[in-house]
């Protein structure tokens, strides 16, 4: 059985800060993308329910925000089961290595520094979601 992620080629992005003008730049870069869905969310607890309810691909999510912070996402979503798999990229104006180890360990797949290159951060979006696609083609065919 397909799902209609699969049938549509269809990619989820979840964008998770709790600053709107950063969501929006961010949903500004993604639009040229064909065949994603684009969702948000301005804090954790906002990003946890929608990872509950929806299958995301690339979860792209900021690392200090108030109520739960973005570390705290990324571990809910290694724990999960429907999200472990997922892609995810942290971005943040924290610059030092403690927290890029720490987020690494957590399971971030990409770190991130802002302000960023929108052409630097539309090649990684690009890259990573050509990634999942090749890894989903590659799962598929070792059933």
């Amino acid at each position: 059985m397909t799902s209609p992620e699969t049938e549509t080629g269809q990619k989820t992005v979840l964008i998770v800060d709790d600053d709107k003008s950063i969501r929006g730049i961010v949903r500004g870069f993604l639009l040229r993308h064909p065949n994603l869905k684009l969702l948000e969310a301005a804090d954790g607890i906002e990003a946890v329910g929608v990872l509950l309810n929806e299958k995301v691909d690339l979860l792209i999510v900021d690392l200090q925000m108030p109520r739960m912070n973005g570390l705290e996402v990324v571990g809910f979503a290694r724990r999960h089961k429907e999200s472990r798999a997922m892609t995810i990229v942290m971005f943040t104006t924290v610059k030092d290595v403690y927290n890029r180890s720490k987020a690494m360990a957590q399971g971030v797949d990409v770190y991130v520094n802002k302000p960023f290159d929108p052409l630097d951060f539309s090649r990684i979006v690009d890259a990573l979601l050509q990634k999942s696609a090749r890894t989903k083609i590659v799962d598929r065919s070792s059933r």
